[in-house]
């Protein structure tokens, strides 16, 4: 986790286009902080303020364009399914 989480948010801010990155690496850290929530908690803990922000936005932004995607897809809003984390301090 400890390794993951840095190399994914690595990735998301060294892309030109973050709109292409950042739908997906939403979803990989979403699975993350499923898969062990203590172990997320743990590595965001340790992580500086920026980071956690940075972090929050690819996660907002990945929610939106996924959002936006599902609903031209449908023709229809739907609720999310999954809420967002509080990930400050």
């Amino acid at each position: 986790m400890s390794l993951v989480l840095p190399t994914l948010l690595s990735r998301a801010n060294g892309e030109e286009n973050p709109g292409g990155v950042y739908p997906e690496t939403s979803a990989r850290l979403l699975e993350l902080a499923g898969a062990d929530q203590v172990a997320f908690r743990g590595v965001v803990a340790g992580m500086a303020e920026g980071q956690k922000a940075f972090m929050e936005g690819v996660i907002k932004a990945g929610r939106v364009r996924n959002a936006a995607k599902q609903q031209s897809a449908d023709g229809e809003d739907k609720e999310p399914t999954i809420a967002l984390m509080n990930f400050g301090g």
